[in-house]
């Protein structure tokens, strides 16, 4: 009877670990290693009878981010309301994987007296059962995922099979980042730091219509006159400065840099007030960083997926001040 009961085990055992690797080539047959992740979280909710299951990872500050969740129906998604929770909320569980524990509650009502921050969070999200397990990168733990409401009756199957996905997760993130860190790089120009010609492509494919837009484009006047009678090094740090002149008026939009000498401005949401404002602080930055622009400024107030037109009629205005320019030069010199 004990072989018997033996050998019940070890096939049931097998049966979950062949779920769990169709699961996991489900998901991995996905090019995008987000939906993979997504395909995953809804495969094991499902799988272990869970109501939500999900993502947490460690951000720049010091915090945790919900950056994936699955929710089965009827159950509120939290994902929106679990951004940047501070360290102290978390805390406990850290110091549980740092002794390579997971979290493991069948009765939340157990959290209570030892950890009273974390039992009011998660009681306020209706779970009354939670398993929690880290997220290792190395020897680093990057964050945690888990699922909440798992039946009390399989709650060590469900730890078995959270530990057995984890390294697919990661794997996951990793190469999520890693994907977006190249498009960054093919996206950015290495002089200035500005966006390129394939940051502006994807911003104009990504973003139909806006309430309303601001067209900045700037010609840096004279630098191939200083590549040519100082040297490119000089041309260089002409283009930097330019560019910085247009960090300090538009950081917070989207910066171009389309070639050489030209500099782009796309301010999604502006209004009119606001960038005749800005440019008026171009204008002064660049005269304080010794950059000679021309630029040219459209406003539109209800854009209609025509933004090649607002970034012609951009440039037309760019040349037109470029023009003047010179020829106020030229008068001032007799021409």
């Amino acid at each position: 009877m004990r072989e018997k009961g033996l050998f019940k085990n070890i096939t049931a055992e097998r049966k979950i670990e062949t779920r769990v690797n169709s699961g996991i080539k489900r998901a991995a047959c996905e090019p995008d290693p987000e939906k993979s992740i997504d395909i995953i979280l809804e495969f094991l909710g499902k799988e272990l009878n869970g109501e939500r299951t999900y993502v947490f990872e460690k951000n720049s500050r010091g915090g945790d981010d919900n950056t994936y969740e699955w929710t089965a129906a009827g159950v509120t998604s939290e994902k929106e309301n679990l951004q940047n929770l501070p360290p102290n909320v978390c805390e406990n569980w850290y110091n549980f994987f740092s002794e390579n524990k997971d979290v493991i509650f069948d009765d939340i009502e157990e959290m209570l007296p030892n950890y009273p921050l974390q039992y009011q969070k998660l009681k306020s999200q209706n779970i009354h059962s939670i398993i929690v397990v880290p997220l290792f990168n190395g020897e680093n733990v990057i964050g945690f995922y888990g699922i909440d409401n798992p039946p009390k009756r399989s709650m060590k199957r469900t730890l078995k099979t959270l530990r057995a996905v984890g390294d697919f997760i990661v794997s996951m993130i990793k190469q999520r980042d890693m994907m977006n860190k190249l498009c960054e790089i093919s996206q950015r120009d290495h002089l200035t730091g500005l966006g390129n010609r394939y940051a502006l492509d994807e911003l104009v494919s990504d973003i139909k219509n806006r309430q309303s837009l601001g067209i900045v484009y700037c010609d840096i006047t004279g630098l191939k006159r200083t590549n040519d009678t100082l040297g490119h090094k000089a041309g260089d740090e002409l283009i930097c400065r330019a560019s910085e002149s247009l960090k300090s008026a538009f950081g917070e939009y989207v910066l171009i840099r389309l070639g050489g000498d030209e500099l782009l401005a796309v301010c999604l949401d502006i209004d009119e007030d606001t960038l005749q404002k800005r440019l008026e602080l171009l204008r002064k930055s660049s005269v304080e960083n010794s950059v000679n622009l021309a630029i040219g400024a459209v406003w539109n107030n209800n854009l209609r997926n025509d933004w090649q037109k607002l970034i012609d009629e951009a440039e037309t205005l760019m040349y037109k001040e470029k023009d003047n320019s010179h020829k106020d030069i030229n008068q001032y010199n007799g021409g």
